[in-house]
């Protein structure tokens, strides 16, 4: 799974979504380390989360195949997002927002309701967030643990992810027309709505992961550009996967990636190896193994101990 990158010298806002498929507890605490347990940065670990303040109840019906919960407001609330939305009955659903109605006081669904809601029914958001402030993020990171402790059906549960902190976040977007480039029918198959767009992410972890496996970082590529075309294929051999009818093109475009994935290890690309902004073309100088490393504790972008992945480090990298 990619690591998280936020931007040095920046706020860092951590985000936390609980694994469960439901709600939490009331409160969630968060801490952050280096190496073992070595607290990261200025802050009193451990701090208390802030839960997403996104919180309305339905003020009217519902009917089964409506995509619009008119709600008593409509503040906090963000397009794009996903939301708890449970009836008077207790039933739980997962639903996404697509847009929000500030004169009527509706929101908007992402897919048609599958029930039928009476009035009282609640709807909030499920994630947790917490803010580092811009003065513990002077430095670039690499594998901060962080650790969020919550509360599930009475148990104490834990929750460990890790992030990185850097000088260029790494991110390949993507337009409609730049992926017809690869596929001219893609436009046909997406539709309207727009809905692809929610691969980009996932498109862009695959691209991570590839290369940092390789031991290459790619938020130190001077040249990104040259990942367009692994990004685009991606995205496309995820989109065309849903499909029982593209599996074969789906396929191709997976073949696709792992041919432009190959180039891009081989190419001779300016590379900031230590993140210090002195590129180098030489590709044997691709792994940043610069001031802060410790030494022989090489990182392959993996957060177990498979595939010879270091124990769980945050390194300093400059």
């Amino acid at each position: 799974m990619s690591r998280r990158q936020y931007a040095r010298k920046l706020p860092a806002r951590l985000s936390w979504t609980p694994p469960e498929g439901r709600p939490v507890g009331d409160a969630v605490e968060l801490s952050v380390f280096l190496e073992g347990e070595q607290a990261f940065g200025s802050t009193p670990w451990p701090q208390v989360a802030t839960p997403d303040p996104g919180s309305a109840t339905t003020t009217a019906k519902a009917n089964r195949k409506s995509v619009f919960l008119t709600v008593d407001t409509v503040a906090n609330f963000v397009v794009g997002r996903e939301y708890w939305l449970e009836s008077i009955y207790g039933e739980p659903f997962l639903v996404k927002l697509r847009g929000i109605d500030t004169v009527g006081n509706r929101l908007k669904l992402d897919q048609p309701l599958s029930v039928e809601l009476d009035p009282g029914a609640t709807i909030k958001g499920q994630r947790w967030f917490f803010d580092i402030p811009s003065s513990d993020t002077e430095e670039s990171y690499r594998r901060l643990r962080a650790e969020w402790r919550y509360e599930f059906d009475g148990e104490q549960k834990l929750y460990i992810e890790r992030f990185d902190i850097v000088r260029e976040p790494f991110f390949i977007s993507l337009t409609e027309s730049e992926i017809e480039v690869y596929d001219d029918t893609f436009g046909e198959h997406a539709g309207s709505l727009g809905r692809w767009k929610a691969l980009i992410q996932g498109a862009n972890n695959d691209v991570y992961d590839a290369l940092v496996s390789n031991q290459v970082y790619p938020d130190l590529m001077r040249e990104r550009e040259i990942l367009k075309t692994a990004t685009a294929s991606a995205l496309l051999a995820l989109f065309y996967a849903k499909s029982p009818t593209h599996k074969e093109k789906a396929k191709g475009f997976r073949e696709r990636f792992d041919k432009s994935i190959n180039q891009a290890l081989t190419a001779k690309t300016h590379y900031d190896k230590n993140g210090d902004q002195t590129v180098s073309s030489n590709p044997g100088d691709r792994f940043a193994t610069g001031d802060g490393y410790r030494s022989g504790e090489a990182d392959d972008g993996r957060d177990s101990p498979e595939r010879g992945a270091p124990a769980s480090y945050g390194f300093r990298i400059g």
